[in-house]
């Protein structure tokens, strides 16, 4: 099958290619020819001419059993829900990252580990959409996180509970309280203690794990940059020097903008919070700004299943706030594509699109100028070289990934 586009955005950060013939076989792309004569073009089977092509998209940080409600009463409900509910909830979330074009999701955790046995059933069956999850995040005792995740053994270590206990696709640590809405750029101390830490991270990676640390505040992030960890999520107020850090360890830094975005949205115009919640939501974009000036590795995740957070449709908002904070839409695609399906662990599955790799991209309708609006809805998308086209298509699959 042969195929042409008006436009393609390969993956890489590099500018937007024009008039471009593609061509699958048994899922995967053969050749991709650019700037192509009109000729050439109209010969291909399948004319997407107004469309331009981009790679199947990666949200590194989701919660997929929570979802972006506000309301309390079910988000309370959410938290305690049994595997069985809770897999209805995953498999819609699925549903609308595949409406979304995105076919890889790194979950944060929850207090039950429902993403990760819901990930494992579901690869197991060959779900179209990749999921990493670590099961249940980290913290200590008395700390923020007791809903995603657990603590220590009593008794035990970091290193020797994670040894002891269930683990993950990887490991998630919490090592940094949440944001203050009422105290702009308040930190909080670590979670543990560099040594532990440390002791831990060495053990991770003994296992042959990824290590996620949730950090946000100076300290917290440098401790975890000194532990090895693999990436910072969040990462509010961490400051020049952890960004500068990040470059030279090539740590991949997943900003998660939204959340700041939808409380300042959604708290009281003139209010307290919402006040703190917008100038929170600056800050984090002047460093998103420093950070593409450093040369530190991004990656984009939304922490969807945080209140007014949508799964699916909150990747458009993040790569939207990485333009704002100055990168090209190119590289905010980079940031969504292959920099996720690189701190994925995917390699050629996904992420790229060139010779040899899996022929899945989604289209959308108009040139790179408009792919901000129209990731809202796209055209369609193709997985392995099969192509879907039209969300109805897209909740067949999904139905298929429950079963």
């Amino acid at each position: 099958m042969t195929l042409s586009a008006g436009w393609l955005l390969d993956g890489r950060g590099e500018p937007a290619v024009k008039d471009v013939v593609i061509e699958i076989d048994r899922g995967e792309i053969r050749s991709i020819h650019r700037n192509c004569a009109a000729g050439e073009l109209y010969r291909a089977d399948v004319d997407l001419m107004g469309c331009t092509i981009l790679p199947g998209l990666c949200d590194s940080h989701v919660h997929l059993s929570m979802s972006g409600t506000r309301d309390a009463a079910a988000r309370k409900g959410q938290l305690s829900a049994s595997f069985e509910e809770a897999r209805e909830t995953i498999g819609n979330h699925l549903a609308a990252h595949l409406n979304h074009g995105i076919v890889a999701v790194r979950d944060g955790g929850d207090r039950q580990a429902h993403g990760l046995r819901y990930g494992r059933t579901g690869q197991a069956a060959g779900a179209p959409v990749h999921i990493f999850s670590p099961g249940q995040a980290w913290h200590a005792r008395g700390r923020y996180g007791a809903m995603i995740g657990r603590t220590p053994l009593r008794g035990k270590s970091l290193a020797d509970s994670i040894l002891e206990s269930e683990r993950g696709d990887l490991i998630k640590i919490l090592n940094s309280g949440s944001n203050s809405l009422s105290e702009f750029g308040r930190e909080t101390p670590p979670q543990f203690g560099l040594e532990e830490l440390r002791t831990a991270g060495s053990f991770v990676h003994s296992l042959g794990l990824t290590l996620m640390v949730h950090a946000n505040g100076r300290l917290p992030v440098q401790w975890a940059l000194e532990a090895g960890c693999d990436s910072i999520e969040h990462g509010y107020f961490m400051g020049r020097e952890n960004l500068k850090r990040m470059s030279e360890k090539r740590i991949t830094w997943v900003p998660t903008v939204s959340p700041m975005a939808a409380y300042a949205l959604s708290a009281g115009a003139g209010s307290p919070g919402a006040e703190i919640a917008r100038k929170t939501l600056e800050h984090q974009i002047e460093q998103i700004r420093r950070a593409a000036a450093y040369g530190v590795p991004i990656a984009a995740g939304t922490d969807a299943g945080s209140p007014g957070v949508h799964h699916g449709q909150a990747i458009r908002e993040e790569i939207r706030f990485l333009v704002k904070a100055g990168l090209s839409i190119e590289r905010a695609i980079q940031c969504a594509s292959s920099a996720g399906a690189d701190l994925l662990g995917l390699g050629d599955r996904a992420g790229r699109l060139s010779r040899g790799r899996p022929a899945t991209f989604v289209v959308t309708r108009g040139g790179p100028g408009e792919l901000l609006d129209n990731l809202e809805s796209p055209e369609g998308l193709f997985i392995m070289g099969e192509t879907v086209f039209g969300k109805g298509s897209l909740k067949l699959i999904n139905d298929d990934i429950a079963r």
